[in-house]
């Protein structure tokens, strides 16, 4: 199925359940359709110039241990120009001289398996840095699906697993450059590699810069925001709290979990009367809104979610020791990254952000701290506003140094 949308108009070439197929284009959105939402955005001015896109699906190999293997997807968003007269055009031969900068987009959680980005940019759904990348700024946008998303729907996310998630980000960054390769697109991975990501995608960024500084692939910028950096201390303050706001980070977490660490048994975790709900929750068919309200709002105590000898043996469980597995504190990163966060983050504290700062600049990592509040006159904002405003600090910055380094 590919889909061609010309002034908010939908023709669809093909049926609706065919299969595309690997690199083939999902979707042609002309500049004069994603205009006016940038201008209603106030993310350019009238005068500023704005590309169109085009949007393609990329199906890859991931193999995990050099044992386990799966076909993962991502989609690839380029930038594109009509007609010859217009700046844009002029604007876009001149960023295809001097080579695509791309920006890989790790996006937050997203449990609806509906919601990944190549299932929902087939249905007209774009995901947002899309436009603020690709038909702004005139970036490649790579925003890959996550393991347990798109083609590897039917595995389960591996949410904070460190090893599966850089095995995915490893694979993805090979298939890109073959892909560009392929359809004789001009990139410059040299200087012109950025990286963006926020919650569980700034935790992947992380993971995964540390991965490609190790293999020489250097990123121009990092920028990571309210990364869950440090998930065993997260997971004792959240259940020191006791606070409902911790519930679905605890939750998935041990959904996750128990299904790649055959020594976590949520029989002997979840209340038995939740037990049998607690299963069918995080198979992807559900939002988020409806699994909050199929948990009890507390994470211990009375009609509570974990069961008290749980509680009591956190530190001696295999859960804490896996959460230890996959923290953040043992990166040792070259290249440069600035970590987002605001201080009234509801679901991440600032305070994990502060920790992980120590932690790579006591390992060499030039690394820098901005509370995004600061960028919105300090507005106070939650965990989802304040990914919202990441993004956009985020594109302003990346669009300032690609300037300095390749001169547009």
């Amino acid at each position: 199925m590919r889909i061609v949308i010309l002034l908010g108009a939908i023709f669809l070439s093909a049926c609706n359940t065919q299969e595309l197929k690997n690199k083939e284009e999902i979707a042609t959105v002309p500049a004069a359709t994603i205009r006016p939402y940038l201008l209603k955005k106030a993310l350019i001015d009238y005068n500023e110039k704005s590309f169109g896109v085009r949007i393609y699906q990329l199906i890859y190999k991931v193999a995990v241990d050099n044992r386990e293997e799966f076909n993962a997807s991502a989609i690839v968003a380029v930038p594109t120009a009509i007609e010859s007269n217009d700046k844009s055009y002029t604007a876009l031969e001149n960023i295809k001289r001097r080579g695509f900068a791309t920006v890989i987009d790790n996006h937050p959680t997203k449990i609806d398996k509906n919601s990944a980005p190549s299932f929902a940019s087939k249905i007209n759904n774009f995901p947002n840095s899309l436009f603020l990348f690709s038909a702004k700024s005139g970036f490649i946008t790579l925003i890959p699906d996550f393991t347990g998303y798109g083609t590897s729907a039917s595995l389960t996310h591996p949410y904070l697993i460190k090893k599966r998630n850089i095995a995915n980000s490893k694979a993805l960054l090979k298939a890109y450059r073959a892909f560009c390769q392929e359809k004789k697109i001009p990139i410059n991975i040299d200087v012109g590699l950025y990286m963006v990501g926020y919650s569980e995608g700034a935790y992947i960024s992380l993971a995964a810069l540390d991965t490609f500084n190790k293999n020489s692939t250097k990123v121009t910028l990092t920028i990571a925001g309210g990364t869950p950096a440090l998930p065993e201390t997260i997971a004792k303050e959240k259940l020191e709290s006791n606070s409902n706001e911790g519930l679905l980070f605890i939750a998935y977490l041990l959904y996750s979990y128990s299904k790649y660490y055959h020594d976590i048994d949520l029989k002997k975790i979840i209340n038995r009367s939740y037990y049998p709900t607690f299963c069918t929750l995080f198979k992807g068919k559900q939002s988020v809104a409806d699994i909050q309200n199929a948990l009890p709002k507390k994470l211990y105590g009375e009609d509570a979610l974990l069961q008290p000898e749980f509680i009591e043996n956190f530190e001696s469980s295999p859960f804490y020791k896996h959460l230890q597995e996959n923290s953040l504190r043992d990166l040792n990163i070259k290249d440069s990254v600035k970590l987002f966060h605001c201080k009234n983050d509801n679901v991440i504290p600032y305070s994990i952000a502060q920790e992980e700062l120590d932690i790579l600049q006591s390992k060499g990592t030039q690394t820098t701290l901005h509370n995004v509040e600061k960028y919105v006159n300090y507005k106070k904002s939650n965990h989802v506003e304040c990914g919202i405003y990441s993004y956009i600090v985020a594109e302003k910055i990346f669009r300032r140094l690609r300037l300095a380094l390749q001169g547009y």
